[in-house]
């Protein structure tokens, strides 16, 4: 099956079979949402345009990555994607109780451009993000604050502390 609707080049997918939807980034700027078909759906089907859920319009340059955050909220099903471009912000959209997707968090002030995201598997209310600059972020989702940068100038004093003949 071939969804179709970015102008440019898509930089990164993700799925979930929980929400049975499939999301894409594009250099277009924009992240496009469409229904996961089943197994076993002809793969040689025409092309369907229904198939096409919701597109997401918030960034003002290419996207390099998603990531969608596993679902911690009792009650309403919360769902989160992490969106990471080159227009220098992580932005956190949320759906709750099937509702479209729409845009609740943008985070800025790095050094150099988000350019890729992962799930900080100790606590999955936060998010990794790294940065042209060398720098990692740990960002928590819900607090809505950065709370740890991992950069090469830390990581070398780190090792001075704990190794003081590394130089």
């Amino acid at each position: 099956m071939t969804y179709r609707g970015h102008t440019a080049a898509i930089t990164s997918v993700t799925a979930s079979p929980e929400l049975k939807q499939v999301f894409s980034a594009s250099l277009d700027s924009t992240i496009r949402i469409w229904r996961l078909l089943p197994h076993d759906h002809d793969p040689y089907a025409s092309y369907d345009p229904s198939l096409s859920i919701q597109k997401l319009v918030g960034h003002t340059e290419a996207i390099w990555d998603l990531c969608l955050l596993p679902n911690q909220s009792p009650g309403p099903s919360t769902h989160r994607l992490a969106s990471a471009s080159a227009d220098g912000t992580v932005k956190i959209w949320t759906s709750e109780g099937g509702r479209p997707w729409s845009l609740t968090t943008s985070v800025g002030d790095f050094v150099g451009v988000p350019t890729c995201l992962g799930i900080y598997q100790s606590d999955y209310n936060k998010l990794l993000i790294g940065t042209s600059g060398g720098e990692v972020h740990l960002y928590d989702v819900e607090k809505q604050v950065k709370e740890v940068v991992f950069s090469k100038s830390l990581m070398l004093h780190v090792r001075r502390e704990l190794m003081p003949s590394v130089r």
